[in-house]
């Protein structure tokens, strides 16, 4: 998965940024970055509560996590919003390390969120693979496409900001996981109309927990060392934002 290495998108950045090229510069957040966190929200919140009657309808454990985890998703981007806000008031208060601090908080808690969710899917997976129910198949890749065209929408709005802040990262890797949920449900949909095959939806979901698994904690580990610099984004944070 490449949202994890920061690295790639940094050779342009370099020229003109005296950062250290190794991590997300944590840059204080931008107004812009509420904009696009917010439009995610609305889009995430809207889809979440289709996939949540969708499962109910179709008996997917994969759309059930594909829901629970777009709540969590929109709960992770009420929380980089609410630090972004207050982030924003410290920076017009000239409290740019303040703010780098708030920012750093709403993203340990996001983190906690996603250590949360990957529980929710590792303990729904192997319920439905203890009990494999009948899957609505039609409905099913009806509710995961739309979702997979929501979540991909979604990345493609926080792509540019989570390379410059920690919050917007967060919930950028919120949305990437969706996105394999929505992929994960597309699969166990096709596998039930092609082969009938039931038990698939449950390893995919598993799959998908194991990823938000390690995910979360490469997130965590480089939230948790930007808090060991905090200077970092702070000093040249003020000359950047727009």
């Amino acid at each position: 998965m490449t949202a994890i290495d920061p690295q790639e998108h940094h050779h342009h950045h370099d020229e003109h940024n005296e950062h250290q090229p190794d991590a997300v510069e944590n840059k204080p957040i931008a107004k812009g970055h509420l904009w696009q966190l917010f439009g995610v929200l609305v889009l995430t919140l809207g889809y979440a509560s289709v996939e949540w009657w969708g499962s109910g309808k179709t008996h997917s454990v994969a759309l059930l996590a594909d829901a629970g985890h777009m709540v969590v998703d929109a709960s992770g981007l009420l929380l980089a919003l609410a630090g972004g806000v207050i982030s924003l008031v410290a920076q017009t208060l000239q409290a740019t390390e303040k703010a780098l601090k708030v920012e750093k908080i709403a993203a340990i808690l996001n983190g906690v969120g996603l250590v949360g969710l990957s529980g929710f899917l590792w303990w729904s997976g192997f319920e439905q693979l203890a009990s494999p129910k009948m899957i609505e198949a039609l409905p099913l890749l009806q509710i995961a496409g739309g979702g997979f065209i929501v979540n991909l929408i979604a990345v493609f709005i926080l792509h540019g900001g989570q390379q410059e802040n920690i919050n917007v990262k967060g919930a950028y890797l919120h949305v990437l996981f969706d996105l394999l949920g929505s992929v994960t449900a597309i699969a166990s949909a096709v596998a039930v109309m092609v082969w009938h095959v039931y038990w698939l939806d449950p390893i995919l979901s598993l799959g998908v927990a194991g990823l938000v698994t390690y995910s979360t904690w490469q997130f965590l580990q480089l939230v948790l060392s930007s808090e060991a610099k905090p200077h970092a984004g702070g000093r040249c944070g003020h000359h950047h934002h727009h």
